[in-house]
């Protein structure tokens, strides 16, 4: 995580909203949850979405789920 950080700090200014695809166990929306104000978590597993909270666990980051290929 410690690349992923460093692109946030360098790179991105404005962190309003970040798209996850392919959540599966949800560890990269819990880490990206901490600098955005929103997710967008696309999966086609609902048991993957499910196990998200509707909110980020430690910050009010929305989670918002949608269930569906990208290819759709």
């Amino acid at each position: 995580y410690e690349v992923f950080q460093n692109i946030l700090d360098k790179k991105l200014k404005q962190r309003d909203r970040m798209l996850d695809i392919g959540v599966g166990n949800g560890e990269v929306s819990k880490f990206f949850g901490m600098h955005f104000r929103q997710i967008v978590a696309v999966d086609t597993n609902i048991e993957s979405l499910d196990t998200l909270p509707q909110y980020h666990w430690e910050h009010n980051t929305e989670i918002t789920k949608i269930n569906g290929d990208i290819l759709e």
